[in-house]
């Protein structure tokens, strides 16, 4: 069971790039239209939201049962990136593209809303590839 969960969340990266990415580039072009602020951006924001969420669960569930997170993770890179690394970058990614929307709320110029968005799915997406390419082969 946990295999099948490894492999989705292995898989499911690409979603998560894809969503958050799309989700920045989207409300850059959103601001630079001056565009306003609608129900419907929040649907996306929402959708991202879940999509980032529903692969935390996932790398949850494999942290606990991964050989390579351990209580001695000075040993190798390996052990360093998944019991350390890894879940801190990804942790904090999920902490700014859960912000961008709640901040959002509170804000009532449509330029700051699309740009704070923007701006934290930027930083999301950039902790997300550090991320990646910081994996031991």
């Amino acid at each position: 069971m946990v295999d099948k969960i490894f492999h989705i969340h292995s898989g499911l990266w690409i979603a998560v790039l894809f969503s958050i990415g799309f989700t920045a580039i989207y409300f850059f072009l959103q601001q630079k239209a001056k565009s306003p602020y609608k129900k419907f951006h929040e649907v996306i924001c929402r959708v991202n939201i879940g999509i980032v969420h529903l692969q935390m669960m996932l790398g949850v569930i494999v942290m606990t049962h991964s050989p390579f997170v351990t209580s001695d993770f000075n040993k190798s890179y390996k052990a360093l990136y998944f019991t350390v690394l890894h879940p801190l970058l990804m942790l904090a990614s999920v902490v700014f593209v859960t912000l961008s929307l709640i901040l959002v709320r509170k804000l009532n110029d449509d330029d700051k809303k699309h740009r704070r968005t923007f701006l934290f799915n930027l930083i999301a997406l950039f902790l997300l590839i550090v991320a990646i390419t910081a994996m031991p082969k």
